[in-house]
């Protein structure tokens, strides 16, 4: 794209070159986005901006084994923990660390705080109590916790309160 835009082939997209798309009524925040871009604030902008413009933060896992390969390099380390990632670069749900005997369960993002144990996890159990986020905490309701601890049941304590249970939701 850079190239087609770069009609005078200088390796800069000056204002002429982005005048074209910034014409485009229905691009309206082309003008803002590649004002942005001009990092050196020269008035153009260089591959060297461009790539900086359009370039993503790689996924967790992808970034974690990127920084596992620069280490290795540097240094071998025998029974050193990989993580499993998927097609997109996020964690698996089960990671093994083989040289611990021990696996965990983890959202996209990382690990699940109290999953970790020696053998497989069941993590559908797990990431389904992880609370918001993945973050490990399960949320209860204090009022259902109470009844079970009585050996009641919490239907029947709301029944006889007249209050209907709004799932702790503030309305």
């Amino acid at each position: 794209m850079f190239s087609k835009l770069d009609t005078n082939g200088d390796l800069y997209l000056d204002q002429a070159e982005l005048a074209a798309i910034n014409l485009d009524k229905y691009e309206v925040c082309i003008r803002p986005f590649f004002n942005s871009c001009d990092s050196y604030k020269d008035g153009k902008v260089s591959t060297a901006e461009w790539c900086l413009c359009f370039w993503r933060e790689k996924p967790p896992c992808l970034a974690e084994l990127e920084r596992i390969q620069v280490q290795q390099a540097a240094k071998k380390k025998p029974g050193m923990y990989i993580p499993s990632c998927d097609e997109d670069g996020y964690y698996k749900k089960v990671q093994c660390d083989q040289s611990q005997g021990e696996c965990w369960c983890v959202d996209q993002h990382g690990e699940l705080m109290g999953s970790r144990i020696h053998g497989n996890p069941e993590c559908d159990e797990v990431a389904g109590y992880s609370g918001d986020f993945g973050s490990g905490v399960g949320w209860e309701d204090e009022e259902e916790k109470e009844a079970e601890e009585n050996g009641e049941e919490a239907e029947e304590e709301e029944e006889e309160e007249g209050e209907a249970d709004d799932g702790g939701y503030i309305w």
